[in-house]
């Protein structure tokens, strides 16, 4: 179903040039202050880029020039009719453009940003763009001038937050850029010969171009979700280097499209078209990234803009590759949207085009039939002739003078990714768990008109609670008829009816009318007005907790099980996880591992266990109805090889951007272990890894080289995580041939280039380091990980041991906690490392109670290891290097994400708010005041939904609104939105029937007819936005039938007030693009 845009997103971006540019003369404008930046060569710039471009590399297009200037300290103040104006004049000589980044960005209401250029004007942008990250990067703005100009009541002057902190340098005109002429404009059909293209006018409008930092570029595309909610979720490719610190740069460009065909190969073709980037969202957070398929998934800091009549696209996470065609969409050195499609068979293939590898975690294109791809193109998607998305664009040999081929991060790989939700797209692109292998894609013009669950799977006790909460589009008009149909047996509270822009909640009570434990279908229908919309609901009950896991391995009574053992056991239905536990006695009054959380049937231990040792184990299930029996406890033996470990203290290590630099990472061991085998784990940040290789060097100064360049240098591949070790599965050719360089969580196992067994015999005392040649400029990174795993002869004391005293707990990121440990056996001179696994903490303190042998240790705040949950591991070590370690679980809990308003509803009687979720939050505050600081509440409200209806009895007439997100680990503020309300008249007495306001929605032209005392006595129309903001009167008296011209006016919800002698009265339009 294609449908229209209706529902106005408060917040949005959408600013475009205006004729009027600068406003000011050509002597005010060079009167005002102007911040001296050094001077820029654009040639040596260009020549500097060009020398480090390669596959796999976004290319730079800008240079970022560092300041700090803000209204306070710089710039010209003015005032003009109650308004105080500041202007600041960005002067670089010889930009071909230039971008602006603030990190303090927090405009107070009524403040009004204007950018602008002698051509051009942008803005106003306004508190509506505050983001709880404080950031704002501006959109491109051609030449090398502009003026920032900020408008303001003179009373919020000191209310203002914004400095700008860069300004980025245009040295290679990106904006006029051209691309290939082989290129094929998106805009060309059928009557220009290219009839191909008519079939994708869809899946054209998910794809936009986007820079980041103000001076990279790539392509990127929307894509849609099972639940189909709109959520901006915008896929592209890793190497073009977004992560959590610069995705709040990102400035997407919708519709950057040429308004004519041009030929391929043609000489128009070749030259700069006439696209217009006047549309655009800013700002990204990053939910996945896996650097195996170059992939990562980001989400727009808000809903897309509803300018860009943008399109979701739809996914197939299917394991065949392609056979009858493919097609991608892309943005070439971030010029005008192209597209280029090829005829021939895709192939499953590696990095470098290797199709031998049926396993591969890229997608392989032979060669393009029309069009190329280009630098800019990187994260552009690769769609099926079904129009699905199967992957994003990283690179390859093609170009408008050579056939060759573009390999694609393969979408299959990807879903699973990692392991975990912030390295897989499963999570995010199926949040229903569907196991839909493909989804269909959604218009962004069809959301209005949908009814959304804000969590459609719900699993819980049958004796428990669950609310399911709809969200209903604003496309469906004030009333309409809820259907629900669920299976026999299931009883359902839910209203009959629901308002457009509304929430229906679906309630099941399981301890009054509780139902059968099952799987439990509900079908929820919307309809009225013409409009309808069908969901289903699922609603898993359990009967009770599961029954006991069975251990698998180690079987008991297992004898000679080594150090670092992997325990398995059965799954069991029902079961959410399971819980495992160590000991050396059978009571397991001492643990060893006291685990929580684990989600597979499976479980290895990071840190050896103690040799020739005797071990009980048990596992068990659990769910939301609670916990399981134990298993029978199993007991196993290990055997005699003694093993430790060691890891680096001094991590991150950075690698800087310069030519042939050598890095340098070190570990101490304090054992007298002699080595008879050995592990090496390497962990690399890079953004071009065949630029590197890496050699450990033993406290004996034997060097071991671990790997040379990968491909001889051209491995264009990110990032590097391995493991090295003489019996891997992997040789050193192989691993130097084919460019797979290991994943984050799935380290990949590597013979050595030497023989870590040439060390074998040698002490392993001392001092240890890892060295790290980066051979070229242009390419930095850091070393994340360099550990240890050392076995052999030891002759410590055996009678030593540890165990967990504290049992495993959730704790939240900004506060500490304590653990305490059993210590068995004389430790003397002891040392503590603690260790979220892998990752060696520093935010503890420890002392030892000696009459009791307990060890307590006193955390500070969670911060450097961020939520999730984790292994915490404790090793402590006796002055002869004896190692013994205990593990638990680690559960750290977020502060939440501030909630995102949504359109605010506003009528006669009250003022409904209403928010999207946070997956964090525990429930929402609703704080209204009269100052932007909060300083004085005037009213605030706490609940457990999205919803908050507030009479406007209780209001003022002006007043700021936030939301606080709120859970056990803290709060969080939203940003300010502003609210104008007018008291609605007491003596209001006419009815709906007395107007009527059609049609609606409409276009443009509203057309309101009048009957009775409506038409005798003088009326204002006031047109207010979804933010109740007032945006067009008219006046008149003495009409049956009055016509409202909208279409100056943004798409989206409105309300039309009609103020009379004798009432007000207020309707709700939709209008449409």
């Amino acid at each position: 179903m294609f449908r229209v845009l209706l529902l106005l997103f408060v917040g949005l971006l959408s600013a475009s040039p205006a004729p009027a540019q600068h406003r000011l003369s050509r002597t005010v404008l060079q009167s005002l202050p102007a911040p001296e930046l050094p001077r820029q060569d654009n040639a040596a710039l260009l020549h500097r880029e060009e020398q480090v471009r390669r596959p796999g590399r976004p290319r730079d297009f800008a240079v970022a020039l560092p300041v700090h200037l803000s209204p306070g300290t710089d710039g010209k103040w003015s005032t003009d009719r109650g308004r105080a104006i500041w202007h600041l004049r960005i002067s670089s000589p010889g930009a071909k453009s230039l971008n602006l980044g603030f990190t303090d960005f927090r405009l107070p209401e009524g403040a009004q940003l204007y950018l602008s250029t002698a051509d051009n004007r942008f803005g106003p942008f306004t508190a509506a763009d505050n983001e709880d990250h404080a950031q704002f990067w501006s959109p491109l703005l051609a030449g090398d001038e502009l003026v920032i100009e900020l408008r303001m009541p003179t009373t919020e002057r000191t209310g203002v937050g914004l400095v700008l902190t860069t300004v980025n340098h245009d040295f290679t005109g990106v904006i006029d850029e051209i691309s290939g002429s082989c290129n094929l404009d998106v805009i060309c059909g059928g009557a220009d010969g290219f009839p191909l293209i008519d079939n994708y006018r869809d899946i054209i409008r998910s794809v936009a171009a986007y820079t980041l930092n103000g001076k990279s570029q790539c392509t990127g595309f929307l894509v849609n979700n099972t639940n189909q909610d709109g959520r901006p979720l915008f896929l592209t490719a890793e190497h073009c280097a977004v992560d959590a610190e610069s995705a709040p740069s990102l400035v997407a460009y919708w519709n950057f499209e040429n308004s004519w065909c041009r030929a391929p190969n043609s000489v128009e073709s070749g030259q700069p078209g006439d696209g217009k980037l006047d549309v655009f969202n800013t700002g990204a957070r990053v939910r996945a990234r896996y650097s195996a398929t170059d992939m990562v998934l980001l989400e727009l800091d808000e809903p897309v803009n509803p300018l860009a009549n943008a399109f979701f696209a739809g996914w197939s996470n299917e394991s065949a590759a392609p056979t009858d065609g493919v097609l991608t969409v892309h943005h070439p050195n971030i010029e005008e949207k192209r597209i280029s499609y090829s005829y021939r068979e895709t192939t499953v293939s590696n990095i470098i085009g290797d199709s031998l590898y049926s396993g591969g975690d890229f997608l392989r294109v032979p060669s393009w039939d029309v069009g190329t791809t280009q630098g800019g193109s990187s994260g552009a998607p690769l769609f099926g002739t079904d129009g699905l998305a199967r992957g994003q664009l990283f690179g390859g040999r093609a170009s408008c003078t050579k056939d060759g081929d573009d390999m694609f991060g393969f979408l299959h790989r990807s879903w699973t990714g990692g392991g975990t939700p912030s390295s897989r797209l499963a999570d995010w692109l199926d949040p229903l768990h569907s196991g839909t292998p493909t989804q269909e894609g959604l218009e962004q013009s069809d959301l209005p008109y949908l009814v959304v669950p804000e969590t459609p799977n719900l699993t819980r006790c049958v004796t428990d609670s669950a609310v399911f909460v709809l969200r209903v589009g604003d496309g469906f008009p004030e009333s309409n008829r809820v259907s629900i149909s669920a299976d026999p047996g299931l009883t359902l509270l839910a209203a009959d009816s629901v308002s457009g822009g509304g929430l229906l909640r679906i309630v099941y009570r399981g301890r009054e009318t509780p139902a059968q434990a099952g799987e439990h279908t509900i079908q929820v229908t919307v309809s009225g007005g013409g409009v309808t919309d069908e969901v289903s609901l699922r609603l898993r009950l359990l009967g009770g907790v599961p029954a006991p896991a069975v251990p698998q391995y180690p079987v008991d009574g297992g004898d000679d099980v080594g150090p670092f053992a992997r325990f398995s056991w059965s799954a069991q239905e029902q079961s959410a996880g399971y819980d495992l536990q160590l000991s050396n006695d059978p009571s397991f009054t001492l643990l060893v591992a006291d685990l929580t959380r684990i989600e597979d049937t499976s479980y290895l231990v990071r840190y050896p266990l103690v040799a020739s040792t005797g071990y009980y184990w048990r596992v068990r299930a659990n769910n939301s109805c609670g916990a399981g029996e134990w298993s029978p406890a199993y007991l196993f033996k290990t055997s005699d090889l003694s093993c430790i470990t060691g890891s680096a203290v001094d991590l991150p290590v950075e690698i800087p951007t310069l030519d042939s630099v050598r890095i340098f990472s070190q570990l101490e061991i304090n054992s007298s272990t002699i080595l008879s085998s050995l592990e090496v784990t390497v962990g690399l940040e890079h953004t071009f890894i065949g630029d590197v290789y890496a050699d450990l060097v033993a406290p004996d100064g034997t060097v071991i080289s671990l790997f040379r360049p990968l491909q001889n240098g051209l491995c264009s591949n990110s990032d590097l995580y391995v493991t090295f070790a003489d019996d891997a599965p992997v040789t050193a050719t192989q691993f130097r041939e084919d460019c797979d360089p290991g994943t984050f969580g799935n380290y990949r196992r590597v013979q050595p280039t030497r023989p870590l067994s040439d060390l074998a015999g040698t002490p392993v005392r001392g001092t240890w380091q890892l060295i790290v040649t980066d051979r070229a400029g242009g390419d930095g990174g850091r070393i994340t990980e360099f550990g240890l795993r050392i076995c052999g002869e030891h002759t410590g004391k055996g009678d030593l041991a540890v165990g967990i005293l504290s049992s495993p707990t959730a704790r939240c990121v900004s506060t500490g906690g304590t653990a305490q440990l059993q210590l068995a056996g004389e430790f003397t001179d002891l040392d503590l490392r603690i260790a979220a696994d892998n990752l060696l903490l520093d935010n503890y303190t420890y002392s030892l109670d000696t009459p009791t042998n307990v060890l307590t240790v006193n955390f500070a705040d969670w911060m450097s290891v961020g939520p999730g949950t984790f292994d915490l591991s404790f090793i402590v070590t006796d002055e002869d290097g004896t190692e013994r370690h205990a593990v638990t679980t680690l559960a750290l809990l977020p502060t939440p994400e501030p909630a995102l308003p949504l359109a605010t509803r506003i009528d006669t009687s009250r003022v409904t708010f209403q928010w999207r979720t946070s997956a964090e939050a525990s429930g929402y505050t609703l704080e209204v005041a009269a100052s932007e600081d909060f300083a004085d509440i005037i009213l605030s409200r706490y609940t457990l939904g999205s919803e908050l209806a507030v009479e406007r009895r209780e209001l003022p007439d002006r007043f700021f609104y936030r939301l606080v997100a709120t859970n056990a680990c803290g709060s969080s503020p939203g940003a300010a939105r502003f609210i104008v309300l007018e008291e609605p008249s007491s003596s209001t007495s006419f009815t709906a029937r007395d107007i009527a306001v059609y049609p609606n929605p409409t276009h443009g032209l509203l057309n309101v007819e009048l009957v009775d005392e409506w038409q005798r006595q003088p009326l204002t129309f006031t047109l207010f936005d979804a933010a109740g903001r007032p945006v067009r009167e008219w006046e008149g008296q003495g009409y049956a039938l009055r016509q409202l011209e909208l279409g100056g006016n943004s798409p989206g919800v409105y309300y039309l007030r009609i103020a009379g002698v004798d009432g007000i009265f207020t309707k709700r339009v939709l209008l449409l693009r």
